[in-house]
């Protein structure tokens, strides 16, 4: 069945312009008017659903891997979507969120009654050991991982940044201003995103001859509280390290908070640094210096693979990996 991208395509026109025609909210000329309905008829395009009306199985992208609490507070994971949604907002495709924790297994045995027949499908948060991959592979679903996937590796499609790069660089930042006791604190244990960082963090110990228990390594969730409460219990104590590493805005923020409570000052007795910042980390007080790993890029390229290998425009696994940026603000002594 063709599609709104099958009609710009061979009308010669961008998808926004041919969804303007069909949804009326822009004035479109009548020659281009016309050149598109006829484009649509010759390819049994009627415009998309009818108000009202429920998505077929072939309009559907799944979106599997994040939790419904993660969707509630993680400002990156909603940056990554509004990329995710940018890209899908002018297409007939609809998006089933299918939480973390659900029973794939269960779910694929239901996949009529779910209208699981999907176009294709985008994971997030891959861990280390994942099962929704050979789900996929037996529907012949395309679908694209955000993250660097642990199995399937080769043959799998991913959009990611590279966060052993991340680590490393987030390390080196500190050992290059002599400061080599450093708090990282990493996200959850068994993402291959922590996994990933907290390799890079200990080839930068490793490259300056230091052994890995000069820095301490912390797993935490990327919330505020399980931040602080890490935080808090170390500093209370007798060690203080001179600065600290977090994986997210939020364990940042929380970083910063316990920092504080503890009486310490920031940057003047601890200095903070964001392997992934956002808006808040940035806008906090003191800003935090920081990388920005593009999150609504991830999200748009994501989706744009997506849609070619749903098209077949593209057959053989592509790995996109996106550059990230050092952003130096007032959260590190000088």
């Amino acid at each position: 069945m063709a599609n709104i991208y099958d009609v710009a395509k061979a009308a010669n026109l961008s998808i926004s312009t041919v969804s303007y025609v069909f949804n009326g909210k822009r004035h479109i000329s009548e020659e281009v008017k016309a050149h598109v309905l006829e484009t649509a008829s010759a390819l049994g395009y009627a415009g998309g659903r009818k108000k009202g009306s429920k998505p077929q199985a072939n309009q559907l992208i799944g979106l599997f891997g994040s939790s419904i609490e993660n969707l509630g507070y993680n400002i990156y994971t909603h940056q990554t979507l509004m990329g995710i949604f940018n890209v899908l907002k002018n297409t007939d495709y609809h998006v089933l969120f299918i939480p973390d924790g659900s029973n794939a297994s269960s779910i694929w045995e239901q996949d009529t009654a779910l209208c699981l027949q999907l176009a294709g499908a985008v994971v997030i948060e891959p861990k280390e050991t994942e099962n929704y991959y050979s789900y996929f592979e037996e529907k012949k679903i395309p679908f694209v991982v955000i993250g660097r996937p642990e199995a399937h590796n080769l043959s799998t499609n991913y959009v990611d940044v590279d966060n052993v790069s991340l680590g490393y660089r987030s390390m080196k930042y500190f050992l290059d201003r002599k400061i080599s006791e450093v708090l990282f604190l990493n996200g959850p244990k068994g993402l291959t995103v922590s996994e990933d960082r907290k390799k890079g963090v200990l080839l930068a110990l490793e490259e300056y001859g230091l052994p890995a228990e000069k820095s301490m390594i912390v797993h935490t969730d990327f919330s505020l509280d399980r931040a602080y409460d890490a935080v808090r219990e170390i500093y209370s104590g007798s060690c203080a390290f001179p600065a600290v590493i977090a994986c997210s805005d939020l364990q940042v923020i929380g970083a910063l908070n316990a920092i504080r409570d503890c009486g310490y000052d920031c940057p003047r007795d601890v200095s903070l640094f964001c392997t992934s910042e956002t808006y808040m980390s940035a806008n906090a007080t003191p800003r935090i210096t920081g990388m920005d790993t593009k999150p609504v890029q991830i999200g748009e390229q994501t989706a744009n693979l997506l849609l070619k290998l749903i098209r077949k425009e593209l057959i053989n696994p592509s790995h996109i990996s996106l550059p990230s940026e050092l952003h130096e603000r007032d959260s590190v002594r000088s």
